[in-house]
């Protein structure tokens, strides 16, 4: 039996008098049920999870450069960036973690760590190439 073949038998669908059957057809419905709820942590997105602090200039400007992660939901929920100038930006946000190449778009680093053990999530700014005020904001794991 090669790699191939040890494979296909977990996750082969058989077609078996007209029907389709799944390995999981003999399965229970309680099997299903924790199976699911073990693999919905993986398919949602690490941020679904966060708080959803409300935005405070201040606090940002105080806080440890990973924690800004709690006010970050209501930071893009209330579009509080979206058209401001890179001045108007820093002055909510201070100076930025990194600028990207001929100043695009800009990242602040806002936590480190959770369920991507090392992972790095960042505050993407992106900006318009014309007026270079902000256009969007999001976050990213890296």
């Amino acid at each position: 039996m090669d790699g191939g073949d040890a494979h296909s038998s977990v996750c082969e669908l058989r077609l078996d008098g007209g029907r389709i059957r799944s390995p999981f057809s003999q399965m229970g419905a309680r099997s299903v049920t924790a199976i699911l709820m073990l693999c919905t942590p993986i398919a949602c997105s690490d941020t679904t999870l966060w708080p959803n602090d409300h935005f405070d200039s201040r606090e940002w400007h105080n806080s440890k450069e990973d924690q800004r992660y709690r006010m970050v939901k209501n930071l893009i929920n209330r579009n509080l960036l979206v058209d401001k100038s890179p001045a108007e930006m820093e002055q909510l946000l201070d100076r930025p973690s990194s600028w990207g190449p001929d100043r695009e778009y800009c990242a602040y680093v806002v936590k480190i760590g959770g369920a991507g053990f090392n992972k790095v999530y960042i505050l993407q700014i992106d900006f318009q190439p014309t007026s270079k005020k902000v256009a969007s904001v999001r976050v990213r794991g890296d």
